[in-house]
C-alpha cells in the first residue's frame, strides 16, 4: 500500500488500516514499497505473524493456529489481503489517504486473484474457502497426448483421436474465460451443507455411520443432491454472504418450490441468462469447471499424470456400501496447481450447463453457457467407485436435473465483477 506515513484507512466495522513506513525503506525511491502494512482494531493480537489475514468476524483470535482468523494483520505489498467484515483489497498499490474500505468491498486490481485465497463463513460456525482463478484462455476437450496415454493402461483410454464419443470430451476447441472467479477449495461437505435452512442431511455415506453406509471418513462430500438442490444451495451461501458482510451480490438461480430431501421434484431452479456476469455464488460452468480442473497444466487428470495421487477411485478405494469404500475426507488427495482438491473422483459434481451430449463444436468460443435446450445437465469428475476412465479431466456426463445419487456432488464457484 502507497500511502503517506500514519494515514489511516478507515473500516466501518471500528477496525482500522494503518500504514507505517521506515526511512530505509525508501533509501532508493519512494515508488519502491518496501514497507510493511498494520490492520488493527481496538483489541490487537500482537502474536499473529507477517501474513496472517484478518478477519474480523471469527469468533476468537486464532492467528497461531489459522491463517485467516485473528484481529491483527501485517501484509507485505502484492498480498491479498482481508480487511474488515468482508472487504478485500487485492493487490492495491495507493490506498488514498481517507479510504473507507467498507464491508464485503472490494479495493484493487483484480488480476491479482490468482493464488488468492477466500475464506466465507456461514451460519453456525462452518467456513468454506475459495481460490482465486484468474481468466485465460485453453483447450477444452479431449487432447491427444494429454488425455490420453496410447495403450490406455492408465487414462483407460488409447486415443482422442479414435473416439466418437461426446462422454469423451470429443471436439478440442480453444475457450477464452474473460471473468477471473473464486472457486470452491473442495467439494462441498455435509457439514457445510447441513449449515442451510433446516440443517439438511441427505447423504448415504455418514461419518457418524447414521446413513445408509457407514463411512471411515470425518469431512465427507455432501451427496444426494440433485442440480436444483445445488443451484438452492447457491442461492442460500448468497444470502448468507450478504447477510454476514453487508453485500448485496445477487442470486444466480430463480427457484420454485422447496428443498425436500425425500422428494427431488419438490424443487426446481433456473439459472439467470449470463451466469458469468451474477455476482453471487453459483455451480461453474462447464468451461470454468474444465479450466479450473487442468489448472494449466497438461495432466489427464486434475493435478497429475497419475490418478493415485489425485484421485478417490476404484483403483484405491474400497467397495461400495462398505466401510472402506464410498466417499472420503475432501482434501486429502493432492491438490491441482490451482489448490483445489478431488477435482477427479471421489463424487461427481454438478456443473451449470445443460449438455445436448453430443460433441463439442470445434470453433473457438468465450464464456460459453452450454447448449440452449440441452438433454440433462452437465457433471464432471468421476466418483469414488470409478476406473480411471471417468475421472480424467476431460470426461462429460449429462444426467437429469433432478438425479440424485450417492455419488453425485457438487462445489462452488462466484464470479470477479
Amino acid at each position: 500500500f502507497s500511502t503517506s506515513e500514519n494515514q489511516v484507512a478507515s473500516i466501518d466495522d471500528g477496525t482500522h488500516l494503518i500504514t507505517t513506513a521506515r526511512t530505509d525503506d525508501f533509501a532508493t525511491a519512494p515508488t519502491a514499497h518496501n514497507f510493511r502494512a498494520v490492520a488493527v482494531s481496538s483489541n490487537p493480537t500482537p502474536e499473529c505473524t507477517p501474513g496472517s489475514r484478518i478477519v474480523p468476524f471469527c469468533s476468537s483470535a486464532q492467528c497461531s493456529g489459522s491463517p485467516y482468523c485473528g484481529t491483527e494483520l501485517r501484509v507485505t505489498l502484492g498480498d491479498d489481503v482481508r480487511i474488515g467484515a468482508g472487504a478485500t483489497v487485492l493487490g492495491a498499490s495507493t490506498v488514498p489517504a481517507g479510504t473507507v474500505i467498507r464491508r464485503g468491498e472490494t479495493f484493487g486490481t483484480p488480476g491479482s486473484i490468482a493464488g488468492g485465497t477466500d475464506v466465507v463463513a456461514l451460519p453456525g460456525g462452518q467456513t468454506m474457502t475459495f481460490r482465486g482463478i484468474p481468466s485465460g484462455t485453453f483447450e477444452m476437450g479431449c487432447k491427444e497426448g494429454r488425455d490420453d496415454d496410447g495403450s490406455g493402461a492408465q487414462t483407460g483410454l488409447a486415443s482422442c483421436s479414435a473416439s466418437s464419443q461426446w462422454y469423451d470430451g470429443v471436439g478440442l476447441h480453444e475457450v477464452t474465460l474473460t471473468h477471473d472467479f473464486w472457486c470452491g477449495e473442495t467439494e462441498v461437505t455435509q457439514a457445510q451443507f447441513a449449515s442451510a435452512p433446516g440443517s439438511p442431511t441427505p447423504s448415504d455415506y455418514s461419518p457418524t455411520g447414521g446413513g445408509s453406509w457407514a463411512s471411515n471418513s470425518p469431512n465427507p462430500p455432501v451427496e444426494q443432491v440433485s442440480w436444483h438442490d445445488a443451484a438452492w444451495y447457491a442461492n442460500w451461501v448468497t444470502s448468507a454472504y450478504n447477510s454476514v458482510n453487508g453485500t448485496n451480490l445477487s442470486q444466480c438461480y430463480t427457484c420454485s418450490g422447496s428443498y425436500d430431501a425425500g422428494d427431488p421434484l419438490a424443487l426446481e431452479c433456473t439459472p439467470v441468462a449470463d451466469v458469468y456476469a451474477c455476482t453471487g455464488f453459483r455451480l461453474p460452468t462447464e468451461a470454468e469447471w474444465e479450466y479450473a480442473a487442468r489448472g494449466g497444466e497438461a495432466h489427464p487428470f486434475s493435478g497429475s499424470a497419475d490418478v493415485n495421487a489425485v484421485a478417490w477411485y476404484a483403483g484405491n478405494n474400497g467397495a461400495s456400501g462398505t466401510a472402506t469404500g464410498g466417499t472420503k475426507s475432501t482434501g486429502t488427495r493432492d491438490a491441482n496447481a490451482f489448490g483445489l482438491y478431488d477435482m477427479s473422483g471421489n463424487v461427481w459434481e454438478w456443473a451449470n450447463d445443460e449438455v445436448d451430449r453430443t460433441p463439442y463444436s470445434t470453433d473457438p468460443v468465450t464464456d460459453p453457457l452450454g447448449s440452449a435446450s440441452g438433454l440433462g445437465r452437465s457433471l464432471r469428475g468421476g466418483f469414488y467407485n470409478a476406473p480411471a476412465f471417468f475421472t480424467r479431466t476431460s470426461v462429460r456426463n449429462a444426467p437429469a436435473a433432478d438425479v440424485r445419487s450417492p455419488d453425485i456432488g457438487f462445489r462452488l464457484c462466484r464470479s470477479v465483477p
